[in-house]
């Protein structure tokens, strides 16, 4: 059993254990919505638990041998520098790092992330096998859209975001009303860098959001 494999399955007992609600997320659920699977060293799940879910994520993670970091609004969003350093804006994600190469990442999006509920919800009825003989939620390829626009709205150069993106409007069928009106309500836009890679409509409505 390869460590992926391994931390994966980890992962899925611990979530069994703690009663978490989950899908994967990140560049494995990217990965699926894509012609040829991009290797990604770090594997997302969006989660939701009962409670303290910050304090239930890091046990997890203290569980797989990760240490646990919270990321904050600011910090993905990359400021401003005062709010990353006042620590005073939202716990978003709890990342888990180990002490060696070995180790596997693990990161958790928290469901007050925006969006993040509905698209947990949503991915309860797409369950998809992985492979390992494992199938289970997954973001669908509309939500894993809108992440990639969400992070590319902060950091344009994002390749690997920018290749899923091109990708999935290539290799997948999306369902545009949904997406478009979660974009609207979101107010999420399409960033300029992905122009290129997507439909006509999307670039019309990302120009009508503000």
């Amino acid at each position: 059993m390869g460590p992926i494999q391994k931390q994966f399955e980890n992962v899925l007992r611990l979530f069994k254990k703690h009663k978490v609600k989950f899908a994967l997320a990140g560049g494995y659920a990217a990965s699926i919505y894509r012609a040829q699977e991009r290797f990604t060293k770090d594997i997302d799940f969006i989660i939701y638990i009962e409670g303290n879910v910050i304090h239930d994520a890091k046990e997890i993670l203290k569980e797989l041998g990760l240490n646990a970091f919270e990321i904050r609004e600011a910090q993905l969003r990359g400021g401003p520098p005062d709010k990353i350093k006042e620590k005073t804006t939202p716990i978003w994600m709890v990342a888990g790092r180990g002490d060696t190469r070995e180790d596997v990442p693990v990161d958790f999006l928290l469901h007050q992330f925006p969006w993040m509920r509905s698209a947990l919800d949503r991915a309860q009825a797409n369950e998809v096998n992985i492979g390992f003989g494992w199938k289970i939620p997954v973001l669908t390829a509309e939500d894993t859209l809108l992440s990639k626009f969400m992070a590319l709205s902060d950091k344009s150069d994002r390749i690997d975001d920018l290749s899923d993106i091109k990708e999935i409007f290539s290799h997948t069928k999306i369902d545009l009303p949904y997406l478009i009106g979660q974009m609207k309500i979101l107010k999420i836009r399409c960033p300029k860098s992905a122009n290129k890679f997507v439909p006509k409509v999307i670039r019309m409505i990302s120009r009508e959001i503000t």
